[in-house]
């Protein structure tokens, strides 16, 4: 199965929506990691899923970049999706366009500024 979803990598200057296979290989492939950790943040009003890198805080500085919200630091690249019942699902074009909105009017740091558990 596959899954459409939102990449944040503070090393590239833009954001992708791409959709990858559904398999661990895959995201520690996308993530460049060996362990990943799975949190549900509101960005706005909306819950959305964050696949993120687990060992980003233990990398060298150099290989790494910081984003300080409210309550996270973005220490590697990041995956945004959803999740249904333990499963992780696609964005809709609806959740597409609200995340493309709010990154075009603050930037994708502002993602991790929003986020509340």
């Amino acid at each position: 199965m596959k899954v459409r979803g939102l990449l944040i990598d503070p090393f590239k200057p833009f954001c992708d929506f791409i959709e990858v296979e559904d398999k661990l290989d895959t995201y520690y492939e996308m993530l460049s990691c060996d362990l990943i950790e799975i949190h549900e943040f509101k960005v706005g009003d909306k819950l959305y899923t964050f696949v993120c890198d687990e060992e980003a805080a233990i990398r060298p500085i150099e290989k790494r970049a910081t984003y300080v919200g409210n309550m996270a630091t973005l220490l590697n690249a990041i995956f945004v999706c959803k999740c249904s019942n333990g499963n992780l699902k696609s964005l809709s074009k609806f959740d597409e366009r609200y995340l493309n909105d709010h990154i075009r009017r603050y930037g994708s740091g502002a993602i991790l500024m929003d986020m509340e558990p």
